[in-house]
């Protein structure tokens, strides 16, 4: 299991930080295990919020999903998780237009 050998890896570096590179298998660490954070700027209910941007777990915006228009309503469409270690995945938002039947 990919958490496992995190919590692991993420052990055996913080025993051994003075040994080279200690510190950025570290950080590469919390950037793997870093949280997505979709911004409103109110709660769900009959007066919704609306989209803010997409941030980082330090609060800084980043550019994640699709946007992607199916008839009069708009989607934010991200990844899959499963899929987040294969490097074309966190490419940068993009505008797509689909018709009602999800075509291209």
């Amino acid at each position: 299991m990919k958490s496992d050998y995190h919590k692991e890896l993420r052990s055996l570096a913080e025993q051994q930080r003075h040994a080279p590179f200690a510190n950025d298998v570290i950080r590469l660490l919390d950037a793997l295990e870093a949280k997505i954070h979709i911004v409103f700027d109110g709660p769900p209910g009959p007066e919704a919020g609306r989209f803010v941007e997409v941030e980082d777990s330090d609060g800084r915006s980043i550019c994640y999903g699709d946007w992607v228009q199916r008839g009069d309503y708009w989607h934010l469409v991200l990844p899959d998780a499963e899929k987040l270690d294969e490097p074309d995945e966190m490419e940068a938002t993009r505008m797509v237009d689909v018709d009602e039947n999800g075509e291209t």
